[in-house]
């Protein structure tokens, strides 16, 4: 048995692919920082810490002591959300049920989506880690909603990390906010998303959990995503014909080289 107790939850195969498929779809469309930083592992549940390489020596005064010191390890933030099913809707999916109801299940998926996400762009403290919009490699530029401005602060943007020997293509991480503008705002009937897009040289990705945006450099090697325990769902209980399950993963989050990203926040918001 695996730390996920699947074959305790007695739910049929079926029921498992339909589960599964729901948070998955969810998982593809809501992931976004995986996008855009380079992923390790999965290494597997039982990984706990990754390696830095380093140690932090300690400050040995005495004449002859014994000098020591300890080696750098970054942990992994284990998470996990769990979500109740109704166990005879699950079963109606034998009968020919195609339309089960797992709403619980997806909304499950998008708060770890959320949760992933938030640590890569916003950092998470607790675990050690710092967010991409935390970095201060570049001075941040300020955006503006106003197509024509918007532009030049991508262009600004793209100049300083040229400056500091930093290759495209770029990819463009953006809020609710810059999202809804690319996608309704036109110039001289040329749609700002496609003018957007050929400026970068690579994608736009929209991320619910960031305010303003991020340019982030697509020649890899600068961010590192690693994970243990791969976004996957697992049995927890069951009872009075509920069966409670939940979604969960372990990971960390890393900058190598803090060069690779530039931070544009809303001019005006924090």
């Amino acid at each position: 048995m695996d730390i996920l107790k699947r074959k305790q939850a007695a739910l049929t195969d079926r029921a498992w692919q339909e589960i599964d498929g729901a948070v998955r779809d969810v998982l593809v469309a809501r992931l976004c920082g995986r996008k855009v930083v380079d992923v390790e592992g999965p290494l597997g549940v039982d990984t706990s810490a990754i390696n830095l390489g380093r140690l932090d020596v300690a400050e040995v005064t005495k004449p002859g002591a014994v000098r020591y010191g300890i080696r750098q390890v970054q942990p992994l933030v284990e998470g996990r959300l769990n979500f109740d099913l109704d166990v005879w809707e699950l079963d109606n999916v034998e009968r020919g049920a195609r339309d089960l109801d797992l709403k619980a299940a997806e909304e499950a998926a998008l708060k770890m989506a959320c949760f992933e996400d938030t640590a890569i762009f916003n950092g998470f403290a607790a675990g050690g880690i710092k967010g991409l919009t935390q970095i201060e490699a570049h001075q941040p530029i300020a955006l503006t909603l106003e197509p024509a401005a918007l532009l030049g602060a991508l262009t600004r943007g793209i100049v300083a990390m040229n400056d500091a020997a930093v290759d495209g293509p770029f990819h463009l991480v953006v809020g609710p906010q810059v999202f809804k503008t690319l996608s309704v705002q036109q110039t001289s009937g040329y749609s700002l998303s496609k003018q957007v897009t050929e400026l970068i040289g690579g994608q736009v990705h929209y991320s619910t959990v960031l305010k303003g945006a991020l340019l982030v450099s697509g020649r890899g090697g600068d961010f590192e995503l690693t994970i243990g325990q791969d976004l996957s769902v697992g049995y927890d209980s069951r009872q009075n014909g509920k069966v409670t399950l939940f979604v969960g993963e372990s990971f960390t989050f890393r900058v190598l080289d803090p060069a690779g990203s530039l931070y544009l926040p809303l001019k005006g918001k924090k």
